[in-house]
């Protein structure tokens, strides 16, 4: 039995043409009946992913969540930080603005009873 040197098809010993593909069989060199001619009309290559390149793919995969979560966690307590120093900024200055009010209001009692203050008594007292 033979094989066409063409497409491979298997031919009977007297063929002169091959019937799959027509080529004329005459003068072709014919190779063995175990070795076979690949089909050369379909492309059937398949990529192959080793285990490697799979490992490679599931750790970047995790890197890039784990990256994206702390991300967002640092915007998240960035935010959080600038509203607490804001509030933190305001209640300083109602502080400062509620000690400036009472240190008047005690300026005003000591003129109105007649004393003059204890930073004058300090300077009666050490001179």
């Amino acid at each position: 039995m033979m094989v066409c040197p063409n497409c491979g098809n298997n031919l009977e010993d007297n063929a002169k043409f091959c019937v799959k593909c027509g080529i004329s069989l005459e003068n072709a060199i014919f190779q063995e009946e175990t070795q076979t001619i690949p089909d050369t009309t379909t492309n059937n290559i398949v990529p192959t992913i080793s285990n490697n390149d799979k490992k490679y793919k599931i750790l970047s995969a995790v890197f890039a969540v784990g990256f994206v979560f702390m991300l967002i966690l640092y915007i998240q307590k960035g935010t959080e930080y600038e509203s607490l120093k804001t509030e933190m900024e305001s209640l300083y200055d109602d502080y400062e603005s509620l000690y400036n009010d009472y240190d008047k209001i005690n300026d005003e009692n000591d003129s109105l009873r007649g004393n003059k203050g204890i930073s004058s008594w300090f300077d009666e007292f050490f001179e």
